[in-house]
């Protein structure tokens, strides 16, 4: 799995490689964040899907009862945001 990093600070600076993700988007709900987050298409990491980098949340964060480690999806309504933004990766 390839992992990128992201970030609730200064989201007010985005940079060539990075999208914005804001609360006051249609969609927002559905990705699992609480806060405006700048994810950076830069820096990424190849993980394993394993219980050594995901684990389920605990009960008490949300319902139903949560059976895997994914807590959110990307909607379609970014995949514009994220291909612009790859379009720009610093080579």
């Amino acid at each position: 799995m390839i992992v990128v990093y992201g970030t609730s600070q200064k989201t007010h600076q985005i940079y060539p490689g990075e999208f914005l993700i804001q609360t006051t988007d249609t969609d927002f709900e559905l990705t699992g964040l609480a806060y405006d987050t700048k994810f950076n298409l830069n820096n990424e990491v190849k993980l394993f899907y394993d219980s050594n980098w995901f684990e389920v949340a605990p009960a008490w964060c949300a319902l139903p009862i949560p059976i895997t480690p994914r807590m959110g999806t990307l909607p379609a309504s970014y995949y514009d945001a994220v291909r612009r933004a790859a379009a720009h990766l610093k080579k």
